[in-house]
């Protein structure tokens, strides 16, 4: 017998947290934990079922391996995740994953994975304190503060682009389409924005298109939910009416408060016509808008900011510094960008 029967049904039933296998002469192989041991013998409890457990006494002279399970292997799976840590995160994410990284090694001081830990926790450390003294996170890399802040404008753009990307990438349209119109309003005139364009008019095609066969089928959905409340026993109906009747308080409650933030791209729900009727409508007028953004923005917002800093850096007329700073203004460049420049521009 190569494997005991003892060990595939502790395999079965999910198996137990820290347990030596102990491989016999014979071939036979043992998982357990260690309860006690003497000069002569293993005392070890095996996992029979999920609920039973038993104990077996193994003859060191039968034994040909004995491997120790590192019981922090487990743990490091979640250590490992903490990096890469994603772009804009700010320093008080930084030292929730170090203080993640920490209690992994004050449990398991002596684990294998002890050294790989501490590594995590030195480029943490290191990215926090860039992070910490004014860089950023731009597509994976930590930019000191002066290379960031000589081009924050156009580095945040494409940072919030590729963020927008990755949930298309992962069919995570409608926090795409939201993240969009939100990038408008502090990014419209930058590249990231204007070349995002084409695919964020994909997305709302493909997701108008799956909302309108919605709308279209929302009368036979409706009569089929009633024909299967009508068939239903009276209790059963009554309770399944109550739930229904919570399920679109609910949402009408959400889409109120989704309108009053302004979201534009509401939450659309198959037994709910206001919502998908509203996506219809204000998805076609992002889409007619999105599709006549121009390749290129009209005015570079990106070059004003650098152009600004510039100005400020060597010390040009306010006048002109004005001048640009208007413009900036205009091009829809947010204020917390330009206080970035520095107390010249104001």
């Amino acid at each position: 017998m190569k494997t005991s029967l003892l060990l595939t049904l502790a395999a079965l039933s999910g198996g137990f947290a820290f347990a030596d296998t102990f491989t016999l002469t014979n071939g036979t192989t043992y998982e357990g934990t260690i309860l006690r041991e003497d000069a002569e013998n293993y005392t070890i409890e095996v996992q029979v079922t999920k609920s039973i457990k038993e104990e077996r006494v193994i003859p060191k002279a039968d034994v040909a391996k004995h491997e120790k399970l590192d019981p922090g292997l487990a743990a490091f799976e979640d250590i490992k995740s903490l990096m890469p840590v994603p772009d804009g995160a700010d320093p008080a994410e930084y030292e929730l994953r170090i203080r993640k990284v920490d209690k992994f090694l004050s449990e398991h001081r002596s684990s294998g994975k002890a050294s790989a830990a501490r590594k995590i926790k030195e480029a943490l450390t290191k990215e926090m304190a860039l992070i910490k003294t004014g860089g950023k996170k731009v597509d994976g890399v930590v930019l000191p503060a002066a290379e960031y802040r000589a081009n924050a404008y156009d580095l945040d753009a494409t940072s919030t682009a590729l963020a927008i990307r990755k949930r298309i990438e992962n069919n995570q349209w409608l926090a795409a389409l939201r993240a969009y119109q939100a990038m408008g309003a502090e990014f419209k005139n930058t590249h990231a924005y204007t070349s995002l364009a084409p695919d964020i008019a994909r997305v709302m095609r493909g997701h108008l298109a799956a909302v309108n066969r919605q709308l279209a089928n929302f009368d036979a959905t409706i009569k089929n939910r009633q024909l299967g409340l009508e068939r239903m026993s009276p209790s059963d109906r009554t309770a399944t009416e109550r739930a229904i009747a919570e399920e679109t308080m609910l949402a009408e409650r959400n889409l109120a408060r989704e309108k009053d933030a302004k979201l534009g791209w509401v939450t659309p729900i198959p037994t709910l016509k206001q919502s998908l009727a509203d996506t219809v409508s204000f998805g076609n007028q992002e889409l007619a808008r999105v599709t006549a953004i121009p390749a290129t923005p009209a005015v570079d917002a990106g070059k004003l900011y650098r152009d600004i800093l510039a100005m400020t850096r060597s010390a040009e007329d306010t006048a002109k510094i004005s001048k640009a700073i208007g413009d900036a203004k205009n091009a829809g460049m947010p204020a917390k960008y330009l206080d970035m420049l520095g107390a010249p521009a104001k």
